[in-house]
């Protein structure tokens, strides 16, 4: 059986996160990237748990500080189809190790699809996946993608200049349930005009929003945080996160390439939802 121009659903199965979304789609610009089985959480003793990014970017996301701030590597997880994954118990988070700038590149217009896979296993109100920035101060600088636990349902922000939450809608699929594996993909493309901000979940449809003006330009202040809200360490994800993808450039808009990454994530994580 084939799979299409990247192998057999076998091969691509198998592939792990270095030869991952890079090898098989051809996604030129991929500047992160991240897999369960490159995060490193401390030993006895140690000081620091390490997420590596295997994106474009390189570099690593890490927890330096308090013991009880780490998440921990869940290897073989049953939920996961045995795969490895980091799990957050509702008080750990990551940062980025290098300089906010480099996050610059989601505030200033630039097309992108970020991807999480990721399964809330509590339904505690406002866990956040991935964060830039809490909007606040002015000006209001922000991407966040979080679980609502009120609701049960996945949701974006994109934040420009003058306006907070540019896109904030439930997933059109329906709940995001409590325990279920979850593929969210939302996508930022200012040139789509009343379709530029997009929200969906494993692979159906869209809900879609316009963003307005392009997002407020600069440097995200607080760099890019995982598994909770940044500066202020609150709205923690209590789940465990398998995959994180951001792409930017011509490739964020190529459906045959998303489709089957979704089909990938199935394959290796079992099926979402």
């Amino acid at each position: 059986m084939t799979g299409g121009p990247w192998g057999t659903w076998a091969q691509q199965r198998a592939w792990g996160a270095g030869d991952g979304p890079l090898a098989i789609y051809g996604l030129s610009n991929v500047p992160l990237w991240l897999s369960g089985e490159t995060y490193s959480s401390p030993d006895p003793g140690d000081a620091d748990s390490v997420w590596t990014n295997l994106g474009n970017m390189g570099g690593t996301f890490v927890q330096s500080g308090v013991a009880g701030w780490h998440p921990a590597r869940s290897a073989a997880d049953d939920n996961w189809n045995g795969q490895d994954v980091v799990a957050f118990d509702g008080g750990d988070f990551l940062d980025w190790s290098g300089a906010a700038a480099d996050w610059t590149f989601l505030h200033d217009g630039t097309p992108y699809r970020l991807i999480a896979l990721a399964r809330p296993a509590a339904a505690t109100t406002t866990q956040t996946l991935v964060c830039t920035n809490t909007f606040v101060p002015a000006p209001m600088l922000g991407m966040r993608l979080f679980f609502d636990g009120d609701n049960q349902r996945m949701r974006g922000n994109i934040a420009n200049a003058s306006e907070q939450h540019v896109l904030d809608q439930t997933l059109g699929t329906g709940t995001s349930e409590i325990g279920e594996r979850q593929l969210v993909s939302m996508l930022f493309n200012p040139a789509l005009g009343d379709l530029a901000g997009q929200l969906s979940v494993n692979g159906g449809a869209p809900v879609t929003q316009a963003v307005g003006a392009t997002p407020g330009t600069g440097d995200a202040p607080n760099g890019l945080r995982i598994g909770a809200r940044t500066p202020s360490a609150n709205n923690f994800l209590t789940g465990e996160i398998a995959a994180l993808l951001c792409v930017v450039g011509s490739d964020i808009g190529n459906a045959a390439k998303f489709d089957a990454l979704v089909r990938w994530a199935e394959l290796r994580y079992g099926a979402m939802g």
